[in-house]
């Protein structure tokens, strides 16, 4: 017996919804590893400010400061878009009294393809919610890493410059 639409339906939204929540979790991880690493970036910097700083006869140039400014904010706006990343998220459920009403006594022995269908339609709106808004976290999590990166290039040049004055 082959399969009828609803049952194919069924089981590709399930598929998609486990594909959806399994990359939720991963966007949220990664974003909580960006703000891990920005983090330890952010007290290298200022633990190696400091030490430059005591230094004596060492010139602190505008370039070195510019660096130092440029690799802070970069660091410190990666470790914010991070933690947008793992915010949880208003995601789309279905509402759980929308199932109570197929639960009453009057419906519960009626057929249930049209329930079926209802929930087909419920679930490709969830997935398509969940969808988007894996999309955006996603787009935001590109963007925290490019400035994290951009953030550790800029650290990079400062003791490069201040490596070689000294």
């Amino acid at each position: 017996m082959s399969d009828t639409v609803g049952e194919v339906l069924a089981a590709e939204l399930r598929e998609t919804m486990a594909t959806e929540r399994a990359r939720k979790s991963s966007i949220e991880a990664k974003g909580l590893s960006v703000v891990t690493t920005c983090g330890a970036f952010l007290t290298f910097l200022f633990g190696f400010a400091t030490f430059v700083g005591v230094r004596e006869g060492v010139e602190r140039s505008g370039l070195v400061l510019a660096l130092v400014s440029a690799g802070v904010v970069l660091l410190a706006a990666a470790c914010l878009l991070g933690i947008l990343c793992s915010l949880p998220g208003l995601y789309h459920e279905i509402e759980t009294e929308s199932l109570r009403t197929m639960a009453s006594p009057d419906v519960w022995e009626e057929d249930g393809t049209e329930a079926r269908r209802e929930l087909a339609l419920a679930r490709i709106l969830q997935a398509s919610d969940w969808h988007r808004r894996n999309t955006i976290k996603a787009r935001v999590l590109l963007v925290a890493i490019a400035l994290e990166a951009l953030g550790v290039i800029a650290v990079g040049f400062d003791v490069i410059v201040l490596a070689l004055r000294w």
